[in-house]
């Protein structure tokens, strides 16, 4: 399992590498994609299928889970107060707090959408972008 984590751990270093030059709305746009590329195949990210075992899984795995979610969470944060700084983004809650929401928003319509109408997901990821400029 560690090394299944690990390989998605290069995957999100690799994609913050492709988008570093690009505006925090690109970079935004791209993440938000990544997840929906996903859901066309009926598929949902490693965090989210992951992260609600998290307490079953031995140590080593944690570590790898934690640190990935980390990584996520961490270049998010970041994205968003680039955004922000350059008043592309606008929100009043702390950065790290914005990233939280949007991930825990992304996660839970990636679980919900297995279930309710294919195109919810969409209107959460599109609801997302949307919050950012208003």
């Amino acid at each position: 399992m560690t090394s299944i984590i690990q390989k998605h751990q290069l995957l999100l270093e690799k994609f913050k590498k492709s988008v570093s030059t690009a505006t925090p709305m690109e970079k935004m746009i791209k993440f938000l994609l990544v997840y929906s590329i996903g859901r066309s195949g009926d598929k949902i990210s490693i965090l989210g299928a992951l992260s609600k075992d998290y307490y079953t899984f031995e140590p080593m795995v944690q570590v790898e889970l934690k640190l990935l979610m980390e990584n996520t969470l961490n270049w998010l944060t970041e994205t968003l107060k680039e955004g922000k700084i350059e008043g592309i983004f606008h929100y009043k809650m702390e950065d790290r707090t914005k990233a939280l929401i949007i991930i825990t928003n992304i996660l839970g319509a990636e679980q919900l959408a297995r279930i309710t109408f294919k195109h919810d997901f969409q209107e959460i990821k599109e609801t997302i972008l949307s919050d950012l400029i208003k």
